[in-house]
């Protein structure tokens, strides 16, 4: 029988470049590019209908519109989740891809194991002592014509179960925007290439000229299928918690050019890039996010060109140096298999998916590689001081009155005004009060002093509530340093109580740290993150952070109070934020998040790099053997081997940092 062939500095003068003016659509896409994303994302990929090109609405734009009762819901196009109403269609659109996505797989592996079968019968290879069995027709040594038409219906039927796929690469490389489809369409046209080939010449066919690309094409489908599954259930994953009925939050970056300009100041950063929270009910354009080109994908877009031109030069060449038109056709075919990597889905997606895994049980999500790629940028974060000290790391060791017969009513006024700012000491003054809210008095003009502390008007009253500097500013007499040092040993603070002009009473209170907050600053210190506190305490200083946590002084800033209003305005509560990471609870899960970008994007980096080298790897083999006239050394084991040893190489060494 016939043998089968195979195939960070810093900058002297201050900058601002803001993420966002540029790339505003980092945020929130513009309607141009929604319409235009999702019909190559959700089209593409996944076969879905394309929204018309004359009609480039988003869905939040359109949601508004009042769609007629008598449009029935396969008429009706969901664009994106753009309401809860949407949530069952969401759901089971995202059920029926999936399922049809693992049948396609279950097809393919059928397919590929039967062009395997045929490709090594073919070769004669052996179980024991007997060869493998093929029908008398199609053996090949007897009616190899029929033996390529076997093979050849065996590739068509791939391509229409993966048409899809297919006919996604191929519209996006005519439109000169190749995709991680394209590659394996090229894959079948050297496929069939070789397959017409040796169906019109049987003559051309030899021990040495077997056919080998249906095989590797089928395989490279079958990968392909694989990284789509991992897409649809990375979107499943994260949709549980944009769907969720509960208060969800937003990360976004500062834009605000005053504010980032200050609070900035003596941070060392490039791109001053600061995330902070936001908070919204709805998540907007979660789909779109969902779907954002990835970096496999950019890179697909100069690849596909380049090794189709590629492996035309080289069956040229294979043929001007061997005179062999079936080893130039058998070229060309190698080189657009070995082109196409069986990671390029995967690539990506593979650390999104296990990034998704590890984030929505504690309650936070990624939609997709437009928020790793924005966010991975992320120089510095702001977190209100409770996101480092929880309730249960803030001890009260006691409470020195200095009038005894007015500590119950000075206590409960200082409670009035520390509760009203719900600010780090809150849960002390509860604990004091008997969590009896209902006992606090109206606090009005309450404001708070750099550095010191709180002052605010009860009843009439000033009180201030502060440091040492916050009472002598305003004139108020305290004890001598002396006798403070007996209390404060052991890193313990003290917060004065002054209430009408006199000194009423001391707390002495310590902050200890946390092993979670303590992980999640020694990950932003890897990074060179830095830290930006709003804080109303004024025992929480970064001296403070830096004895606590042992972060970099230089790397932590207090935004200034004059800027409290204007940031406590952005995180208010909006109507809708963009869907690109979002999470429910503490603000210490959007780090959380933040750093886990950085982390999928080297991951992401490393699996496109790796696929990059195999590339050359692959072209330089082919190119060798070719033009040397041996190619028949590079069978379908060999190529299948190749491709599955890099693919295992992208798959494991990028993702071995675990999130």
């Amino acid at each position: 029988r016939a043998s089968a062939k195979s195939s960070k500095s810093s900058q002297k003068h201050f900058h601002i470049d803001l993420p966002g003016d540029a790339e505003e659509e980092e945020d929130v896409p513009s309607e141009k590019q929604q319409s235009s994303q999702k019909q190559e994302k959700k089209g593409g990929i996944f076969g879905k209908k394309k929204a018309p090109a004359e009609e480039p609405k988003s869905r939040l734009a359109s949601a508004e519109v009042p769609v007629p009762e008598d449009i029935s819901e396969e008429e009706e196009e969901l664009e994106d989740y753009s309401s809860p109403k949407d949530k069952e269609a969401i759901l089971r659109d995202m059920k029926s891809i999936k399922t049809g996505l693992l049948i396609r797989v279950v097809l393919m592996v059928v397919l590929f194991s039967l062009s395997l079968y045929l490709a090594l019968a073919a070769r004669d290879i052996q179980i024991g002592d007997e060869l493998l069995p093929l029908p008398t027709f199609i053996q090949p040594e007897l009616h190899l014509r029929t033996y390529m038409v076997v093979s050849c219906i065996l590739s068509a039927i791939g391509a229409v179960i993966c048409s899809n796929t297919i006919g996604g690469g191929l519209l996006a490389l005519l439109k000169f925007r190749a995709n991680t489809d394209t590659l394996p369409m090229l894959a079948l046209l050297g496929t069939l290439a070789q397959g017409i080939c040796f169906i019109i010449k049987p003559e051309y066919f030899s021990v040495d000229k077997a056919d080998f690309g249906s095989n590797l094409y089928l395989f490279i489908l079958l990968f392909n299928l694989l990284g789509k599954i991992l897409v649809i259930l990375r979107i499943q994953n994260n949709f549980k918690l944009v769907s969720s009925e509960k208060l969800k939050h937003a990360a976004v970056f500062l834009k605000d050019r005053n504010l980032l300009r200050d609070i900035s100041k003596g941070l060392s950063m490039e791109e001053y890039t600061i995330a902070y929270p936001e908070t919204s009910p709805f998540l907007a354009n979660f789909l779109d996010n969902s779907y954002s080109e990835d970096h496999a994908e950019r890179m697909s877009r100069v690849l596909a060109p380049i090794c189709l031109l590629a492996g035309i030069v080289l069956a040229v060449l294979a043929y001007l140096f061997n005179k062999n038109i079936a080893e130039a056709v058998s070229t060309f075919t190698a080189i657009m298999c070995v082109s196409a990597p069986l990671t390029s889905t995967i690539a990506a997606n593979l650390p999104l998916y296990q990034m998704s895994k590890k984030l929505i049980p504690a309650g936070a999500m990624v939609s997709g590689y437009s928020a790793v790629d924005a966010f991975s940028r992320t120089e510095a974060v702001i977190l209100d001081a409770k996101d480092l000290f929880r309730p249960s790391d803030i001890i009260l060791h006691g409470i020195k009155p200095f009038d005894q017969s007015k500590i119950d009513s000075v206590i409960l006024d200082a409670a009035s005004v520390v509760c009203n700012t719900d600010g780090m000491l809150t849960d002390v003054f509860n604990k004091i009060i008997g969590s009896n809210k209902a006992m606090l008095r109206p606090v009005e003009n309450v404001t708070y002093e750099d550095a010191m502390g709180l002052s605010a008007w009860v009843d009439g009253k000033r009180v201030l509530i502060g440091n040492r500097e916050l009472m002598v500013n305003h004139g108020i007499e305290v004890p001598s340093n002396d006798y403070e040092m007996r209390f404060v040993k052991d890193r313990k603070n003290i917060i004065y109580l002054s209430n009408s002009g006199q000194l009423s009473a001391m707390f002495v209170i310590s902050y200890r740290p946390n092993n979670q907050t303590r992980e999640q600053l020694d990950r932003m210190n890897e990074k060179g993150m830095s830290l930006i506190i709003n804080t109303s305490d004024p025992n929480i200083t970064a001296e403070k952070i830096h004895a606590v946590y042992d972060f970099p002084l230089d790397q932590i800033k207090l935004m200034p109070a004059k800027f409290h209003a204007a940031y406590e305005e952005l995180t208010a509560q909006k109507e809708h934020s963009p869907a690109k990471i979002g999470f429910i609870g503490s603000t210490r899960m959007m780090v959380t998040a933040i750093l886990d970008c950085m982390t999928a994007k080297t991951a992401i980096d490393q699996a496109v790099l790796i696929q990059m080298i195999a590339l050359v790897v692959g072209y330089a083999l082919v190119t060798l053997f070719s033009l040397m006239g041996n190619l028949s050394y590079l069978s379908i084991l060999h190529l299948i081997l190749f491709q599955g040893i890099f693919a295992l190489i992208g798959t494991l060494i990028p993702n071995l940092k675990k999130y």
